[in-house]
């Protein structure tokens, strides 16, 4: 369940990046569709990068939260 929950965390930081580079005010180098696609594939990586090594505390609270029911095996 940890590893579902921080797969979450991340997918949550991804977004919060993206809708952060929605507010640019300038074009930059990468504003063809080719860079957005890839600015959107990185923005991902480095979710999942983060959600690794820096605890938000998003997957544990959804952990604590969702688990409360389940079985201390299945958690």
């Amino acid at each position: 369940m940890q590893g579902v929950a921080k797969e979450f965390e991340a997918a949550f930081l991804a977004e919060f990046l993206k809708q952060g580079r929605a507010g640019e005010l300038a074009e930059g180098m990468l504003s063809s569709e080719a860079g957005k696609t890839f600015q959107g594939l990185l923005d991902v990586e480095v979710a999942r990068a983060s959600s690794g090594g820096l605890n938000l505390g998003i997957a544990d609270a959804m952990v604590e939260q969702l688990g409360r029911g389940l079985p201390k095996e299945a958690k």
